[in-house]
């Protein structure tokens, strides 16, 4: 309702227990459950959703998470399925594009 036009997503690594989510442990920028059920379906955002720089590097922590190996990047069509729309400040991940769209 206020006009909202963009959202920018963090580095947090998340395991989401609400009950309403599924999708297991991923990074903000790659989280299903967090970007298109609860941000975009739920929420009903229309804009555009983008990494905090270099949100989209996979950390040690991330062992065992959804599109993430321990040095590299999430990988792009994980990102693009968990809605992420933008890559910041270059694309690391969505290098070489991405063939399928964000939801």
């Amino acid at each position: 309702d206020a006009g909202v036009s963009a959202v920018m997503c963090s580095y947090n690594l998340i395991n989401c227990t609400s009950g309403m989510c599924n999708s297991g442990r991923a990074y903000a920028c790659a989280n299903d459950d967090i970007i298109n059920k609860h941000l975009k379906q739920t929420m009903g955002f229309k804009g555009i959703l983008m990494s905090d720089w270099d949100a989209t590097k996979c950390q040690a922590e991330a062992a065992g998470s959804g599109g993430c190996k321990s040095g590299s990047y999430i990988d792009k069509e994980f990102a693009a399925d968990a809605g992420l729309d933008l890559e910041m400040p270059a694309c690391m991940s969505f290098g070489g594009g991405v063939t399928k769209r964000a939801r």
